[in-house]
């Protein structure tokens, strides 16, 4: 038994002994102190998210249930790795950052460019990309929300990749398990403004430096509901570029944008693609591709 799934092992049968009902504080004591070790002589956890891309991130970031993670998206995802090497993959909404992880590890010559209205949770993506040695120059990190055309602020792409690094430079903003949040189009942060860009200015800012010439582009995208209000900005992504989508449909929170599936899967019908249902949980798992 690895050292990882030793100390795991451990973990799990404090907490779950009968005989220390109690004792959460001296369990948070000790998962530290194992994760100290793992870091220090393990190089960090071991795991494959959604059982398919194996990692190695930071031990405080390494719950198995992310071996259990939306399995047939991360399959998905696996696939679409092995078919469209030197691509581009991005990450609207990637909270922790496990797929985006997962990508740079299992793909060397895939840029990756993480997106989340949450700088907390850009600050936990960078850690637990940070075990990635290969990771130079393929992990982008953008701090705004993705929506339609009359909604985004005119700025520069990379401009707001700028202002993402100097925020993250703030020793406040750690990154640390619990401190992250869910922000939602809907939910704008009055405290500190959150630009607003679309799908066409990111990949259009790929293309006019020709970085996505020729390179198959795959976007994912677990928004809370705004999915619709994501595709009105894709225009040039979906007719031009046609960009491969992994959409999480949230059904529950459709109607906070006027929104409901049938108009989201006739935006994609309307531009020529294929729509599959990979699985349904608490959302909705799409993979949208173009047709021949």
């Amino acid at each position: 038994m690895g050292l990882s799934k030793l100390l795991n092992h451990v973990d799990r049968n404090i907490r779950l002994n009968k005989h220390f009902p109690e004792l959460n504080a001296l369990r948070n004591i000790l998962r530290n102190r194992y994760h100290w070790v793992l870091n220090t002589f393990g190089q960090g956890a071991h795991i494959r998210v959604g059982g398919r891309l194996p990692v190695t991130i930071p031990a405080e970031f390494g719950s198995r249930e992310v071996e259990h993670y939306e399995v047939e998206a991360v399959t998905a995802i696996y696939e679409w790795l092995a078919e469209k090497p030197a691509s581009l993959f991005i990450d609207i909404g990637c909270s922790l950052g496990y797929l985006s992880c997962g990508v740079l590890w299992n793909a060397f010559d895939v840029e990756v460019i993480a997106i989340d209205a949450d700088i907390h949770s850009l600050a936990a993506t960078r850690r637990v990309c940070s075990l990635c040695k290969q990771r130079s120059n393929r992990l982008t990190l953008m701090n705004c929300f993705v929506g339609p055309s009359e909604m985004a602020d005119p700025h520069d792409i990379e401009k707001v990749e700028q202002n993402t690094l100097k925020r993250l430079e703030d020793p406040k903003i750690t990154g640390d398990p619990g401190t992250t949040n869910y922000v939602n189009l809907d939910k704008r942060s009055r405290s500190i403004h959150v630009p607003t860009v679309t799908i066409d200015q990111i990949i259009g800012s790929r293309t006019s430096n020709r970085q996505l010439l020729g390179k198959a582009c795959l976007v994912k995208c677990d928004i809370e509901g705004a999915e619709e209000l994501m595709l009105q900005g894709a225009h040039q992504a979906l007719s031009r570029h046609r960009v491969w989508m992994l959409v999480s449909v949230h059904p529950q929170y459709l109607h906070h944008y006027n929104s409901s599936k049938s108009r989201i899967s006739n935006i994609f019908e309307r531009y020529g693609y294929e729509v599959k249902v990979l699985s349904i949980d608490h959302e909705e798992h799409w993979m949208c591709k173009p047709k021949l």
